[in-house]
């Protein structure tokens, strides 16, 4: 059995999937693969999406 990791780790560890996720999002060669892949990883939990969904909001704020 692999030891779960801290919840700091897991936390950094999350937020980097999210941004490493909407970079690769922004980019001109995305396709639909890559979306299928990004929704399989955003549902497959509940603090993917909303996580990705924070993100989303404050990059939208940061714009206004």
């Amino acid at each position: 059995m692999t030891p779960s990791l801290p919840l700091p780790e897991k936390a950094s560890r999350l937020r980097q999937e999210v941004l490493d996720w909407f970079v690769r999002r922004h980019r001109e060669d995305w396709s639909a693969g890559d979306e299928r892949l990004f929704r399989a990883w955003a549902d497959a939990d509940p603090k993917h999406a909303d996580a990705y969904r924070q993100w989303e909001v404050r990059w939208q704020a940061s714009e206004a």
